[in-house]
């Protein structure tokens, strides 16, 4: 990635040399031996237009840019159809060439729950919006009951960076704790927060398969209903 390297324009273009394989190699050496000139003030920008010019023409671009005019997640998840957005997005760059044009394309084109759900937070950045979505996504993949939904809910709509939803989580367990009511547990020893890593599925620090995905309770392992 010449972003994460930062690289100069000179060193994308001299990486970009030694990326080409075969007979594009060979293509590009003969090529550029006609025009040392020219070479001498090539731009990446340039040496990327003349490898599109050669191996892809100008109706082929037009299509691949009409395919992602229309490209919608359809019936892949939120990771897929990232994937694949920003792999056409390299055909019709001017469609995303801010990041609020690129959250709005990738946003029109999701299915509708998830469209809404995104189009109620306001303008995300993109990063943000594949983020949000995704972890939506696997809670509703899991099936949570009606209370954890809503919780989940809180969570994605709580605003970048703000703690709400975890405040809201913890009053919930708190509450679920009281009414319980008569489980004295001063006899047994927690396991330390650091000895375990924290489950992504339930938000627990244990060791092993996690038993919420199983939809067993943690304490007495019977099903229908949570620790």
């Amino acid at each position: 990635n010449f972003d994460l390297l930062q690289c100069t324009d000179a060193q994308k273009v001299v990486c970009g040399r030694y990326m080409l394989k075969g007979d594009a190699a060979l293509w590009w050496s003969g090529y550029w031996r006609l025009r040392q000139a020219e070479f001498n003030a090539l731009t990446w920008d340039r040496m990327k237009e003349v490898i599109m010019e050669k191996y892809y023409s100008q109706s082929y671009g037009m299509r691949m840019a009409r395919t992602f005019w229309d490209l919608t997640q359809g019936t892949g998840t939120v990771e897929e159809y990232e994937w694949e957005f920003t792999r056409m997005s390299a055909f019709a760059p001017h469609m995303v060439d801010t990041d609020l044009k690129k959250a709005h394309k990738f946003r029109d084109g999701l299915n509708q729950t998830l469209r809404m759900h995104v189009a109620s937070q306001g303008d995300l950045s993109f990063d943000e919006t594949v983020i949000r979505l995704t972890q939506l996504e696997s809670y509703q993949t899991l099936n949570v009951p009606a209370p954890y939904a809503q919780l989940v809910q809180s969570i994605f709509s709580a605003p970048p960076g703000s703690s709400s939803g975890k405040r809201k989580f913890d009053s919930h367990r708190d509450n679920r704790k009281g009414k319980r009511g008569g489980n004295d547990r001063r006899g047994e020893r927690p396991f330390a927060r650091d000895q375990f890593p924290r489950c992504r599925n339930c938000g627990h620090y244990h060791p092993g398969e996690c038993r919420y995905t199983q939809r067993v309770c943690f304490n007495c392992m019977k099903p229908d209903h949570f620790f």
